[in-house]
């Protein structure tokens, strides 16, 4: 019997504004408008990587950490304020416990060990590090009195735990967006109150000034400034300190949310893509320029099934089950992938094509992608191959007769079967929500007409 050995192998690519070494790249500082290959982790096991303001983290399986980009104020955990390429990275994780996540703000970062232990580091204005101070650490420091967590988040300026006690916030709040229900800056972690006490978080996702929840029921919670629309609530111009349910999405079945600066999107287990906020750069791919204060289908994408979406500051990229890429917004960087600077207001399919499971995440003006591929050694695939050449064969010859065309045909009606479902629930939920609030202002308007009658 043959010995089967996997290793997983990966590659990371980088696109955008090049700035600072963000992209990883030593040799030129030009900004690059399509995909280019880190050559660096080609043998490595990435676990993640992520995107701040000007600057790119990237955990190994190991544990180790690797940090390159804009550092002035410490973000890059290696000890001095002094930009840094790729090359000249190294690991930042001499701490205890292996890490196991990390996520990037726009001047700071954070990292979670296996004990459930959370270190951050970088510029420390408003409280963002939680160590009770404003002071910028350029190494990793463990931040005290928060309960074991299990995920973290960064926004623009501030930071999140999902922890054994729930959502627990601190940093900047001027904007409502610590949902802590004031305004107020907190420079520790402080525990962000729902209605429902045992309502089970999933996914935060921070813009810069306001905030989404999903939870394990697929419902989604918003909070923050709502100047372009970007809760999703119908109305513009307000804040909200406190979370709210974003009704407009209720009964879907959310999987994924994503927050960039002013705009907002998630994702429903349908393949649905929905976008609202800001769309002054195309950042909503609705095929126009104009904000949207409610979640909107992103119509040239019914006919895909979205797994995952990101915003970056002012874009967007989905990506598809069948993992391509579409992109949409601010081109200005060529943080769009696409091998230009123009921007767009719907979506474009990036032609880059690559085997293995594909995460992306989005930094101010740039993006990266990572791949995981399991490799056997050449024994083992050989092994492999002819199993599945039998598979393929028994398949052929079945009773049921279907072929690969056919079932990709019954997934994609079953996908727009489910789309359509997820528009009609939408559409009654917002003709209800209009008729009451046409009832509020024809109550209002009616008070207001007495009123004058009996002055007069």
């Amino acid at each position: 019997m043959l010995r089967k050995e996997y290793r997983a192998s990966s590659a990371l690519y980088t696109w955008g504004r090049a700035k600072n070494y963000r992209l990883g790249r030593r040799g030129t500082r030009d900004d690059s408008c399509q995909p280019e290959l880190i050559k660096v982790f080609e043998n490595c096991a990435i676990q993640q990587v992520a995107c701040g303001g000007g600057h790119t983290l990237v955990l190994l399986e190991d544990g180790c950490l690797h940090s390159f980009g804009y550092n002035q104020y410490g973000q890059l955990g290696n000890g001095t304020k002094v930009d840094s390429p790729l090359d000249a990275s190294r690991d930042i994780s001499s701490l205890s416990n292996k890490l196991i996540a990390v996520a990037c703000g726009r001047y700071h970062s954070a990292a979670l060990d296996v004990n459930g232990t959370v270190f951050t580091w970088g510029g420390g204005k408003n409280g963002r590090l939680g160590h009770n101070d404003e002071q910028t650490r350029t190494i990793p420091c463990r931040i005290t009195h928060l309960p074991r967590a299990h995920k973290i988040f960064c926004g623009y300026h501030i930071t999140a735990a999902i922890t054994d006690d729930g959502l627990y916030t601190w940093g900047w709040g001027e904007h409502g967006q610590l949902g802590q229900g004031s305004l107020e800056d907190s420079y520790g972690p402080k525990k962000v109150i729902f209605d429902d006490a045992n309502l089970a978080i999933s996914q935060l996702a921070c813009g810069d000034r306001h905030c989404l929840v999903r939870t394990e029921s697929g419902d989604v919670y918003t909070w923050g400034s709502n100047e372009f629309g970007q809760l999703g609530i119908g109305r513009y111009n307000e804040i909200y300190s406190s979370p709210v349910l974003l009704t407009s999405l209720a009964g879907m079945m959310v999987t994924f949310v994503a927050a960039g600066d002013r705009h907002s999107a998630a994702v429903t287990n349908t393949g649905s893509l929905f976008t609202w906020g800001c769309g002054a750069e195309g950042q909503c791919g609705h095929g126009d320029y104009n904000d949207c204060d409610m979640p909107f289908l992103v119509e040239s994408l019914v006919g895909v099934f979205i797994l995952k979406v990101f915003c970056g500051h002012n874009f967007t990229v989905a990506l598809s089950k069948d993992n391509d890429i579409y992109v949409f917004g601010n081109n200005s960087y060529g943080q769009l992938g696409d091998g230009s600077k123009s921007s767009c207001c719907t979506p474009r399919k990036l032609f880059f094509s690559i085997p293995g499971t594909i995460d992306i995440t989005c930094g101010h003006f740039h993006c990266t992608l990572w791949t995981t591929l399991e490799e056997q050694n050449e024994e083992n695939h050989v092994e492999i191959r002819s199993r599945t050449e039998s598979v393929d064969s028994c398949t052929t010859s079945s009773s049921t007769g279907i072929s690969d065309e056919e079932r990709r045909l019954k997934e994609r009606i079953s996908s727009l079967n489910g789309k359509l479902t997820d528009l009609v629930s939408m559409n009654e939920r917002v003709i209800h929500e209009n008729l009451v609030r046409l009832q509020e202002q024809l109550k209002k308007d009616r008070n207001e007409t007495l009123e004058g009658i009996l002055c007069d």
